[in-house]
């Protein structure tokens, strides 16, 4: 149990859940950069989330407020952009099924 200790001790995962952090947040906007990628898509949304959560991890070893609180903002941002991709999905579902009801369509035959 001690050279785990010492192990965790030393940093080696703060700074590795850093660096995964900065490779997600660097790939997420070459991505977008590159037309690669939809800034508005959920998947944009998640990588971000994700990038600032691995920083944020990091910081645990070495804290900085102002890095804690960007990364913070970052995070609630990304959930946000998540929530309004479900809401969206959702409600563009229960138009088509409103649609097809007008149109008195099988409901099996919606999302075809």
């Amino acid at each position: 149990m001690k050279p785990l200790l010492e192990f965790l001790n030393a940093g080696i995962l703060y700074n590795a859940a850093g660096m995964i952090g900065v490779l997600l947040y660097v790939g997420s906007y070459s991505a977008l950069q590159f037309g690669k990628l939809d800034g508005n898509s959920i998947l944009y949304c998640l990588l971000n989330g994700g990038a600032a959560s691995m920083v944020l991890i990091s910081l645990f070893n070495d804290f900085n407020l102002a890095s804690a609180l960007i990364q913070v903002i970052w995070i609630s941002v990304s959930l946000f952009g998540v929530c309004k991709y479900w809401f969206n999905r959702k409600n563009v579902q229960a138009k088509k099924e409103d649609f097809a009801n007008s149109l008195h369509v099988p409901r099996h035959q919606i999302n075809q």
